[in-house]
């Protein structure tokens, strides 16, 4: 049996193929890059120097969830369009499964932890009977201080793995009291052979769908979802159920940046046009280098009703100053691609922007804002710690080119006893 696999549920995108139980192939990309931008190019290579022909391939996998819900939606589209085209069945696997399946201990209990925000972790605790991997703690959310509590009580030794043990390693060593460890970071990332391998156990036992029928399981409410919760508390089910309730919404979002509009010393903050993005793709190019996005980011960023970006005009030459943006996960938003012309800096424009984006999300039920920044960018950091950001976390070594640790900020609501 031939399957591909596909593992876009976080920071890395991943494919293999497992062929008769033995691994012929497998490509792993971490890098701050969209996985839109990622995924089907990998693909191909890994076809093409594998020399899998398309026709050959008896199923395909796919990391069902938890995890980055546009991630999950990328690789989710991706097995449903390629399991249509070649008339084959897609096999989900879950994320922290087969994170956990990267680490062989027979002796300990394996927790695979991914940072689900607000001290909550998409985690799942398991062990292994024989060479089996067996189900302790299904995969959930929860908070890291109540999954301490459980691992606590099983008196286990514990190895953890995942990119949470990054964000919450001095917070675990602080909590455990037991002995645990920490999987070296090769096994730390979500890896589609590790998918590749599981979802051939699962086909076997009967558990794989049609293509049609294939969705991600997010842990969390998806977009979708909270439109319903938002709709309930706002008393507008009907207009839900009519089809009017979004697009009321969605014409109300549209119609408030508008009105809402900060001109001042010669330069317009409004929200972005799709238009703008072959100039924005220039700005972050000279700006984050090879790790800019790409024109077609910005088109497909404006596509989305979940994301709103602005971008800083100067009202003479029309040239695009700055930009900053974020997308709305459930009201969290996490904040990006925030730059500034080189030349334009130390002018209040980031700030301006800033400014624009949080009053702009409270407005439309944002509670917490997030984002990371180089540890060594100490302007930038000074500017979020003015606007209310504090740091809560660090993810060592994510920045490339310089190499540097990334600050995860968050600017929230209701403060925390920690932020006391």
């Amino acid at each position: 049996m031939k399957i591909l696999s596909i593992d876009s549920s976080a920071l890395p995108v991943s494919c293999a193929v497992l062929d008769g139980g033995r691994m012929t192939a497998e490509f792993t990309i971490s890098l701050k890059l969209t996985h839109s931008e990622t995924l089907m190019p990998l693909l191909d290579e890994l076809l093409k120097k594998s020399g899998t022909e398309p026709e050959s391939i008896d199923a395909l996998a796919v990391s069902g969830g938890p995890g980055s819900f546009t991630s999950l939606r990328i690789g989710s589209a991706t097995v449903k369009g390629l399991g249509d085209a070649l008339n084959i069945p897609v096999i989900s696997v879950p994320t922290l499964e087969a994170l956990a399946y990267n680490v062989f201990s027979p002796d300990a209990l394996v927790v695979p932890m991914m940072d689900a925000r607000r001290k909550n972790v998409y985690t799942g605790i398991y062990e292994y009977e024989g060479e089996e991997l067996k189900e302790v703690l299904p995969q959930c959310i929860i908070p890291l201080k109540e999954l301490a509590e459980k691992l606590d009580h099983l008196d286990r030794r514990v190895i953890f793995t995942g990119d949470g043990i990054y964000v919450f390693r001095e917070e675990l060593d602080r909590l455990l009291r037991y002995e645990h460890l920490y999987a070296p970071s090769h096994l730390s990332m979500q890896r589609a052979g590790a998918v590749a391998a599981l979802a051939e156990k699962l086909y076997l036992k009967g558990c794989y769908t049609d293509a049609s029928s294939h969705r991600p399981d997010y842990l969390k409410p998806s977009q979708a979802e909270q439109e319903l919760k938002s709709a309930e508390k706002e008393g507008r089910l009907g207009e839900l159920a009519e089809g009017t309730y979004i697009s009321r919404k969605k014409a109300a979002m549209s119609e408030k940046p508008e009105k809402k509009e900060d001109r001042g010393n010669g330069i317009l903050i409004r929200q972005m046009k799709k238009e703008d993005a072959p100039e924005l793709s220039r700005l972050e190019s000279s700006v984050f280098g090879s790790n800019g996005w790409t024109e077609k980011d910005f088109v497909e960023t404006t596509a989305v009703d979940y994301a709103y970006y602005l971008v800083a005009e100067d009202t003479g030459d029309k040239r695009i100053l700055g930009l900053c943006g974020y997308r709305d996960m459930c009201g969290e938003a996490d904040v990006t691609n925030v730059c500034v012309l080189p030349e334009m800096r130390r002018r209040g424009i980031a700030e301006r922007l800033l400014k624009s984006l949080i009053s702009y999300g409270e407005e439309h039920g944002v509670a917490d804002f997030t984002l990371e920044v180089r540890s060594s960018n100490t302007p930038a950091i000074d500017l979020y710690k003015k606007l209310g950001f504090v740091s809560e976390g660090i993810r060592p070594g994510f920045y490339e080119d310089p190499k540097d640790d990334a600050l995860i900020m968050w600017k929230r609501k209701l403060s925390t006893a920690k932020d006391a």
